[in-house]
């Protein structure tokens, strides 16, 4: 995975049938940044009440210009997802 890729405010698509046209999968926020070995997201529109998770990279399956696709669920994510920044080395 190439995280030159992984661009402030692509899309994020976890596994599933979704309603934007031309993407894969059901949108469940967009990138704000690569944080060590994980990638920080927003929900919704980041901001006014906006919230913040995380996902490790591990579960980013590939990114083009519109989006990372992960190789996770929705459900999966909603359950893996960190809603607090985690401890780790830069």
């Amino acid at each position: 995975m190439d995280l030159a890729l992984i661009k402030p405010n692509l899309l994020v698509q976890a596994k599933g049938t979704g309603p934007v046209p031309g993407l894969q999968g059901i949108t469940v926020g967009s990138v704000e940044q690569v944080d060590g070995p994980f990638v920080k997201l927003k929900n919704g529109n980041g901001q006014n009440g906006g919230n913040f998770h995380w996902i490790h990279l591990d579960s980013v399956d590939y990114a083009d210009d519109k989006a990372i696709y992960l190789k996770i669920s929705e459900n999966e994510f909603r359950t893996t997802r960190l809603d607090t920044r985690p401890l780790h080395d830069h």
